[in-house]
């Protein structure tokens, strides 16, 4: 009957063990709900506070909570040397013994050291359950035949971007600490940013960056290779201007200021010079074809001369386009006279016509009615032709804007075709079918 009532007393283990050794944990414990504590937080049975849910991972193997299916009432032994026991079967105490059930105590104790490898041990894994994870959803150590730890807590497979690194001391995701870590998890994000996360790059770390992403983009939290920051990062003067991290063709000068050699803005890209903006042409005219300095000097050519530039033609005289004006072709730049007070009395450049200048715009000149300045430049040179059916080598190919006369025995020259004697420089026309200027 005391026998009885003793056990009904007993609220840790159904054993004969006296109430003081025990302690009995409230429901809400975590050690007997087997429920996770909040994250960051372990369940520690030898702690009251918080339902036991500490700080810092229990560090002795009788303040881990059971796992289910085992006695969560119960913590550690009496001082009459007590136990309790991991596996199935029944602890027995010296007390026991003295309540007049030695002979059952006897039986259950060869039981159970059968079944336990040793008394008073708890195991961290219980291999009849097969748990393998913590309340933290991170893999439990597990222990070998001889009760020694051999793994400790690992990390998930992969951790998440907020937490890229395993920590393999902690068995937890963590940040990043230095770009090392970043490139040994990815070669693609080997960049740690401030706020410990792994990314293409940083702005003292831009590696990743090459070829045609050279630069790490400034724009917030972006941490991405890209074209270019400022147009200092564009060195291409077809494309030297940074639009929205791309590099995009020009529309003003100081585009170009970061280029050494070509940084005044023209149509879209960086040149050395254009029209308005030669001051870096030292040495020569601005060729304003190509919007290059030359050693072309200034002020040197006549009517006829090619030229790149208005500036090369002597007087009143600019650089254009010439035409040949009885079919429109356009022939190529030279200097003809301005037309400034008619052009009547400039044989043969009395032909008065709107051309373009090689600078842009359209200007009034004096040009040639019925020939171009390539046929001009060619009339009377000797040894020009060979014969009459040798149009093509006076002027230019194709073009009706030359023929090849005899001036005198077997000497055949280059000459002009004209309506009048204001055609010919010099000479009269002679009135022929076709008409020319006479040798």
């Amino acid at each position: 009957m005391e026998l009885r009532r003793l056990v009904g007393w007993v609220p840790c283990l159904a054993v004969l063990l006296p109430l003081s050794s025990c302690t009995r944990i409230a429901e809400g414990h975590c050690g007997n709900t087997h429920e996770a504590c909040a994250e960051g937080l372990y369940c520690n049975t030898c702690f009251m506070e918080n339902h036991g849910c500490v700080d810092e991972r229990p560090t002795t193997k009788e303040c881990m909570p059971p796992q289910p299916g085992t006695d969560t009432n119960a913590e550690g032994s009496d001082t009459s040397g007590s136990s309790t026991a991991s596996g199935t079967g029944t602890t027995t105490s010296s007390e026991s013994s003295e309540t007049g059930t030695a002979s059952s105590s006897s039986s259950a104790t060869s039981e159970s050291s059968e079944t336990s490898s040793s008394a008073g041990t708890t195991d961290s894994t219980s291999s009849s359950t097969g748990s393998g994870t913590d309340t933290m959803g991170l893999t439990d150590s597990t222990s070998d035949s001889d009760g020694g730890s051999t793994t400790g807590p690992t990390c998930p497979d992969t951790c998440p971007a907020e937490t890229p690194i395993c920590d393999e001391g902690t068995g937890m995701c963590r940040t990043c600490l230095d770009h090392a870590e970043c490139e040994a998890l990815d070669p693609n994000t080997p960049a740690c940013r401030d706020d410990g996360l792994c990314k293409e790059c940083t702005a003292d770390h831009d590696d990743a960056c090459m070829g045609s992403m050279p630069v790490c983009s400034d724009a917030p939290d972006e941490n991405a290779c890209t074209e270019c920051n400022a147009d200092d990062d564009c060195m291409d003067p077809e494309s030297a201007r940074c639009q929205d991290h791309a590099c995009v063709p020009c529309t003003m000068d100081e585009q170009c200021t970061h280029l050494e050699d070509t940084q005044v803005c023209h149509m879209g890209e960086c040149v050395e010079c254009k029209p308005g903006a030669t001051t870096a042409c030292t040495d020569g005219v601005c060729d304003m074809t190509t919007f290059v300095c030359t050693n072309r000097p200034a002020g040197t050519k006549v009517p006829c001369q090619a030229c790149v530039n208005s500036d090369e033609c002597m007087g009143n005289r600019s650089c254009v386009m010439t035409v040949f004006q009885p079919t429109g072709d356009d022939v190529d730049y030279f200097c003809l006279p301005d037309n400034t007070a008619g052009c009547g009395s400039l044989d043969p450049y009395f032909d008065e016509q709107s051309l373009v200048l090689v600078e842009g715009g359209m200007a009034s000149m004096c040009g040639l009615a019925l020939s171009t300045c390539p046929a001009r430049n060619e009339f009377r040179v000797q040894d020009s032709c060979s014969d009459m059916s040798d149009d093509d080598a006076c002027g230019v190919v194709g073009l009706d804007d030359g023929y090849c006369r005899e001036a005198g025995a077997g000497d055949w020259r280059c000459t002009l075709p004209c309506g009048s004697d204001d055609d010919c420089p010099g000479f009269p026309c002679f009135l022929d079918a076709p008409a020319y200027c006479t040798l």
